[in-house]
C-alpha cells in the first residue's frame, strides 16, 4: 500500500486548481485593465451622449445644470452632483437608486442624464441594463464583477478568490526544501544535506539563465511566485472580502479583531 506523500498531495492540488482558475484569473486581469481606462473607453464607447462640441463661453455652472435636469425630470431624484466639467464633455447626472434607505419604485426606466454644459441643452438619457455598444464598459465592469451571473457569478468568483488564497499557501510550501532523510551515508554526505533551510531553499528564488525551455519556463513560475507572494495573496484575499463576505469576515474576526457589526451597520 502506498504511503501518504503530502508533498505529492499538494502538488496535484496546486496544478490542477490552478488550470482551472487561469480562465478566471485571465478574465478578471483582462477586465480589469480596461476598466483602469474606464471613462475614457467609455466615452469611445457611448460618443453620441458623452461627446460635446467645446464653445468659446465658459460653461454653465454645476448647480445651474443640475435645477435644469431636476425641472425636465420631476419624477426622478437627482441628489449627486459632478465634482468638475471637462472640455469637450457632458455632464452626467445620475438618477438616484434610494430615497434614504428605501430603495425607488417602479425602477428608474434609465440611470444617466447627458447634459450639454454649455448651453444647457439635454442631450440624452441611458438605460445602462441595455444590451447597447454604448453600454459596452457598463458590461465590462459587471463582467469583471459578478461573470454578468448576478450573486451566482460573485459566489464562483468568490470560491475561485478563496482557492486561489489557499493555493498561494500550497505553492509557498511546494517552493521550500524537501526534508533531508535519515539513512546509512557517511556523515559527511549527511552534513551537507543538513546545510541550512535557507541555503538550499535560496535556489527557488533565481531563475537559471542557461537551460532548457522547460526548466526555464518552471524556474520563472517558481521565482515570480516567490518574489510577488505578498501581492498574489492580497489580491487573493481582498477578492474573498469583496465576494465571499461569509467567510472573510469571521476569519479577519479571529485573525486581526475586525468588528463585525460594522459591515452591517452600512
Amino acid at each position: 500500500m502506498t504511503s501518504f506523500n503530502p508533498r505529492q498531495t499538494c502538488l496535484w492540488i496546486h496544478r490542477y486548481t490552478g488550470l482551472v482558475m487561469a480562465a478566471f484569473l485571465f478574465m478578471a486581469g483582462m477586465t480589469g485593465a480596461l476598466l483602469a481606462f474606464h471613462d475614457e473607453l467609455d466615452a469611445l464607447f457611448n460618443q453620441r451622449l458623452a461627446v460635446v462640441e467645446q464653445a468659446q463661453t465658459p460653461p454653465l455652472s454645476i448647480a445651474t445644470l443640475h435645477d435644469k435636469v431636476i425641472s425636465r425630470y420631476l419624477e426622478y431624484g437627482f441628489s449627486t452632483m459632478p465634482v468638475a466639467i471637462e472640455p469637450n464633455r457632458a455632464v452626467v447626472f445620475a438618477v438616484d437608486k434610494y430615497k434614504g434607505d428605501i430603495k425607488v419604485e417602479p425602477e428608474p426606466l434609465f440611470q444617466e442624464v447627458y447634459i450639454n454644459p454649455y448651453t444647457a441643452d439635454i442631450i440624452g438619457v441611458r438605460d445602462k441594463d441595455e444590451w447597447a455598444w454604448r453600454n459596452t464598459m457598463w458590461k465590462v465592469f459587471w463582467l469583471h464583477r459578478e461573470l454578468l451571473l448576478g450573486d451566482i457569478g460573485k459566489l464562483v468568483l468568490g470560491i475561485i478568490a478563496l482557492v486561489w488564497t489557499i493555493n498561494c499557501f500550497i505553492g509557498f510550501y511546494l517552493t521550500l526544501p524537501r526534508a533531508v532523510k535519515k539513512n546509512h551515508a557517511p556523515r559527511q554526505d549527511l552534513a551537507k544535506k543538513r546545510a541550512s533551510l535557507l541555503k538550499r531553499w535560496l535556489p527557488a528564488w533565481k531563475i537559471r539563465r542557461n537551460t532548457n525551455a522547460f526548466k526555464l519556463n518552471y524556474d520563472v513560475h517558481h521565482a515570480f511566485g516567490l518574489w510577488l507572494w505578498l501581492m498574489l495573496f492580497v489580491i487573493a484575499w481582498s477578492s474573498v472580502g469583496f465576494n465571499l463576505q461569509q467567510v472573510y469576515r469571521p476569519v479577519m474576526q479571529a485573525v486581526v479583531g475586525l468588528d463585525g457589526n460594522k459591515g452591517k451597520e452600512g
